[in-house]
């Protein structure tokens, strides 16, 4: 990574003058917090009130809270000038800056300048034996394209593409940099802290990022960052050049972080790869978020997409699960539960609690998840509801497997549209729901009170998104451990485990929930932090944590032999059957009406088309092609119609762009970039057109199952 050239930071240093060492304590001018005191001559010092007073009214304008906020602050520090119109922030002896606020930028952006702190992908692998076999599905003799695909769980549209132009980085003698190759242009660039503000201006005239993103968890330097730093500038030299501006403000570290990641996911994922990190100021609560946001945990976000055969997949099922026009689907709760409920996952403790919940299992309702009905109903307890989520075929012929060995007809099951056609068949009654990010509900759903929020990553999720929707008195988790004591027994030992799925590796040791170790992985601490963030912010009653694994926030940890349960004052199995009775059935006149209402069709040509349009109109891969191909793949803030082609196709269409551009973001052959880019892009819309194909076959292999819509395809 080259420093800024001779030239360029002389220009910088012109702009941005920096000044001397800062004075000892005693020498020192100090100026309260609330005011600065004018002095003669033009410099910043004598500017600084009327800055000031231009800042708040520009905060007044544009950021009322925040404006509000710095009226009502009392700060405890102060303002302090040095020689050469430095300045500092000093609380008692402590200052804010070692030399002063100017200097110290002025060392802090050199060293930015030759080792920049950035999120980056892995080089990508694009060497290949074989381009296209490996990953092409079964090759058979099919009616409708899209039937290859059938209970396949791979990305197979990413991958080919990714080996084809793998293959072509090869023929082209093309060199990949091991690290980001392009210096400048970063789609975001992360300040934390705004300190006096001296940084801001020189980076963003120096990297031109498309989003500055600053953090800060302390009002009080966002208060002296007014007689310094001139906000209104900065905001209008970010308009004027169609730019964007975040400031995040938090004290706590979590919340930071988790809108942090939401505003690179929100506003372009595809410009994740290369995200600039600087460090301006240092606080607990910033260097957390910086180690948290500049680790791997940052790039994974991009895992989270979904992918166009998975799409397929709960496309069809969705299609079959509700097209018989009798099923329940979730709406509006109006009969609350107002009892105590207990959750059940299927981790080890579960096995150790099962006498306790034997013993209670009439004095609240028992929802097991997942897994976790195997273990419940081998030691002779049925729960009352059934929760399940993901959408394998494997999912239905363990439930198959089950029905021959247990009667399990009295219980109520929650289901995904997504899952499995026939699992509903082995339960008394089911109450289907929409996953929020799925192609399913652009067609299907009409309302919001039908998506059930927070249902995943993992069913343990959905069965208590499920509960606090029903409302009950208190929430007891048992057997959801997010992790284990002794990591080589991960879950219960009765409990289903699919024989293609891998025994967890429980390699992060964090805090127990009754104050021992133990250890967990990504995907349950993911599926903690969801829990967590229900707990927060949805109403219900207090939630317990029975389970002897990970502490979970805002759940209290007690031991099952501490809880006393009272006995119902209703009768249990009446209660159960009025909470699913208040959910409509989705009628088949409802199902041909979503279905030909929908436009699967057209919502897919107009995507496609746009995507092409953006691609023929560019003539290199910038910044700008990535917002407009993610602006095209994004959902919210789109009608409810027009989000199904962007659900059905975005996941592996920004693989597949993430791809590319890394590619470009490491491109060492520059003289062959621009060659490149043309047979890259062209090789891109042909193979839209396919995907776009794909679509239209699933239309027709659908269409072709149902009666009413009176044509045999051939």
């Amino acid at each position: 990574m080259k420093a800024l050239d001779k030239k360029a930071l002389q220009a910088v240093e012109k702009k941005h003058p920096v000044g001397g060492e800062m004075k000892s304590l005693a020498d020192l001018k100090a100026v309260p917090g609330s005011a600065a005191e004018p002095h003669a001559g033009p410099t910043l010092r004598e500017a600084s009130v009327e800055l000031r007073q231009r800042n708040l009214a520009f905060f007044a304008k544009n950021l009322p809270g925040l404006h509000k906020a710095l009226l009502e602050l009392k700060p405890t520090g102060e303002l302090v000038w040095g020689d050469k119109d430095d300045a500092n922030i000093c609380h008692g002896n402590v200052f804010a800056y070692k030399k002063g606020a100017r200097q110290d930028t002025a060392e802090q952006l050199k060293a930015f300048t030759k080792r920049p702190t950035r999120v980056v992908f892995a080089k990508p692998e694009h060497l290949f034996d074989d381009v296209e076999g490996a990953v092409r599905p079964d090759a058979g003799t099919y009616a409708f394209a899209t039937q290859r695909y059938d209970d396949r769980n791979t990305d197979d549209h990413s991958e080919r593409f990714v080996r084809h132009v793998g293959q072509m980085i090869k023929d082209h003698g093309i060199k990949i940099t091991d690290g980001v190759a392009r210096e400048k242009n970063p789609y975001y660039l992360v300040s934390y802290g705004i300190g006096l503000g001296f940084h801001v201006m020189p980076l963003l005239e120096y990297y031109e990022p498309e989003i500055f993103v600053l953090l800060e968890d302390n009002l009080e330097t966002i208060h002296f960052s007014t007689f310094t730093f001139d906000w209104e500038k900065f905001w209008a030299f970010m308009h004027d050049r169609k730019k964007k501006i975040r400031i995040i403000f938090e004290k706590e570290a979590l919340m930071m972080l988790q809108k942090l990641n939401g505003t690179v996911g929100g506003e372009c994922l595809l410009g994740l790869d290369g995200v600039m990190s600087y460090t301006h100021t240092q606080s607990p609560v910033l260097q957390v978020v910086f180690n948290e946001f500049n680790s791997a945990k940052t790039a994974n976000l991009a895992s989270f997409i979904g992918f166009i055969v998975d799409e397929f997949n709960m496309m069809k099922n969705s299609f079959r699960n509700l097209r018989a026009g009798t099923k329940r689907v979730l709406s509006t709760i109006r009969r609350k539960a107002k009892v105590p409920v207990i959750i059940v996952g299927s981790g080890p403790s579960l096995e150790e609690s099962i006498e306790w919940l034997r013993s209670v299992q009439d004095k609240a309702v028992i929802i097991s998840s997942g897994s976790s009905m195997a273990a419940l109903l081998q030691h002779g307890i049925k729960p009352d509801f059934q929760a399940v989520l993901e959408r394998a075929k494997a999912v239905y012929d363990r439930h198959k497997e089950a029905a021959e060995l247990y009667d399990y007809k009295d219980v109520h099951v929650v289901l995904t549209t997504t899952i499995w056609p026939g699992i509903d068949a082995f339960f008394k009654d089911v109450v289907y729901f929409f996953r929020p990010a799925l192609s399913p509900l652009g067609v299907f759903c009409n309302d919001n009170a039908e998506i059930l929020n927070g249902e995943g990553p993992q069913v343990t999720n959905t069965a208590f998104a499920f509960s606090r929707r029903l409302d009950f008195s208190e929430y007891y988790l048992l057997g959801i451990d997010l992790g284990a004591a002794d990591p080589s027994h991960p879950r219960a030992e009765k409990a289903w485990v699919s024989p293609d799925v891998k025994q967890r590796d429980l390699h992060i040791p964090v805090r127990g929930n009754f104050g021992r170790t133990v250890f967990t992985d990504r995907s349950l601490t993911q599926q903690r932090q969801t829990i967590e963030t229900q707990i927060r912010s949805l109403p219900g009653g207090p939630v317990f944590n029975l389970s002897n694994g990970v502490r979970i926030t805002g759940a209290t940890p007690k031991h099952p032999s501490e809880v006393d349960l009272a006995p119902l004052k209703e009768d249990k199995k009446k209660l159960v059957q009025e909470l699913v009775d208040q959910f409509p059935v989705y009628t088949r006149e409802r199902f041909i009406g979503a279905w030909e209402s929908s436009g699967v069709r057209e919502n897919v040509a107009e995507m496609i088309s746009g995507m092409i349009k953006a691609l023929q109109n560019s003539d290199r891969w910038d910044n700008q092609l990535l917002k407009k191909i993610e602006d095209l793949n994004a959902y919210n803030g789109k009608q409810l119609r027009k989000q199904y082609a962007p659900r059905l196709l975005r996941g592996s269409l920004l693989r597949i762009c993430m791809y590319i551009n890394t590619i470009f973001m490491r491109f060492g052959t520059p003289e062959k970039e621009q060659e490149f880019f043309g047979e890259v892009r062209e090789y891109l819309i042909d193979y839209l057109k396919q995907i776009e194909r794909e679509a239209y076959a699933l239309a027709d292999e659908l269409e072709n199952e149902d009666e009413y819509f009176g044509v045999k395809y051939i």
